[in-house]
């Protein structure tokens, strides 16, 4: 059916885009959570590794709780499409199942492409080169690294530097 194959399009295409933005979020994210946990555990007087514990702790949480928002999104739109008549409920079944394969596969690669730029980072510090002068977007980048977005190790202009 049709529309059945355009809407597993369209659910991928979601899922995908959310990942890419939780990527985005998490990068700058992750770029100001050891100063923020340092200057935290400072200020509170308790040991970093505790704050820092509690910063991922409270990211894991908010991912998990906006997959099962954007979940429950799509299921109550192909529930409409159930109760208008327009997709049977085992297409339903069969559509939510594609949908958590997307998202645990966007999960895989996002996992991936994170150990890409570690090895990346780790190869630089390797060879006494500043991981700011590492390819990103000039190679494509990933997820949060598209027009206007610096690369795995933020590279400046070099007429800057």
């Amino acid at each position: 059916m049709k529309l059945s194959r355009n809407l597993v399009i369209g659910s991928a295409g979601v899922v995908a885009l959310a990942g890419i933005g939780f990527a985005t979020v998490h990068k700058a994210l992750a770029a100001n959570a050891t100063s923020l946990s340092d200057a935290m555990a400072t200020k509170l007087n308790v040991p970093s590794a505790d704050v820092q514990s509690a910063i991922d702790a409270f990211k894991t949480q908010k991912k998990t709780d906006m997959q099962a928002a954007q979940r429950t999104k799509y299921s109550d739109k192909l529930t409409a499409a159930v109760t208008a008549g327009t997709l049977t409920a085992d297409q339903k079944t069969k559509l939510l199942s594609e949908f958590d394969s997307v998202q645990t596969k966007v999960e895989a690669l996002h996992t991936q492409l994170q150990q890409v730029a570690t090895d990346a980072k780790a190869w630089a510090s390797s060879n006494g080169i500043d991981a700011k002068w590492l390819p990103g977007k000039e190679m494509g980048g990933g997820p949060g690294h598209g027009a206007g977005r610096k690369g795995m190790g933020d590279m400046p202009d070099a007429a800057n530097n």
